[in-house]
């Protein structure tokens, strides 16, 4: 399978959101990944005094659409693999938003490039073995 190929079926098969918009990552993300973000706390002012006060974290997401992708293209990975997968493709960042009354929200957020998972997949757990070459 080639690349352009397993974009599509993630497209129109698999139906996972490429690209997603994370209201707190950097602008400077590549294209064609999947991941999230998720609130890491912070603190909050007003106009009428100078109160602040605390936000809660979230606890960190798992990456659903790995999930979905690897339950389509490969359903009989083991948990090993999954986790050394994981280990060496997911990219995490962390960001913090300053607030108009001097507080301030942080962010944490993971991504995987898809075209990293795709060779992943195909040089190392040969998911792919029928692959006919590169293409982009």
């Amino acid at each position: 399978m080639k690349f352009k190929k397993f974009m599509k079926e993630i497209k129109d098969e698999v139906d996972v959101a490429i690209d997603p918009y994370f209201s707190s990552c950097p602008d400077n993300l590549p294209k064609k990944i999947i991941g999230c973000d998720w609130s890491t706390g912070g603190l909050h002012g007003n106009c009428w005094d100078s109160t602040m006060s605390s936000s809660d974290a979230q606890e960190e997401p798992e990456l659903q659409d790995l999930d979905t992708i690897l339950t389509h293209f490969a359903p009989k990975i083991t948990f090993l693999q999954y986790k050394t997968l994981c280990k060496e493709l997911i990219k995490r960042g962390t960001t913090c938003e300053m607030e108009y009354y001097g507080g301030h929200s942080n962010y944490g957020y993971k991504y995987i490039e898809l075209r990293a998972l795709y060779d992943y997949l195909k040089d190392t757990l040969k998911v792919f073995e029928d692959g006919d070459g590169d293409d982009d």
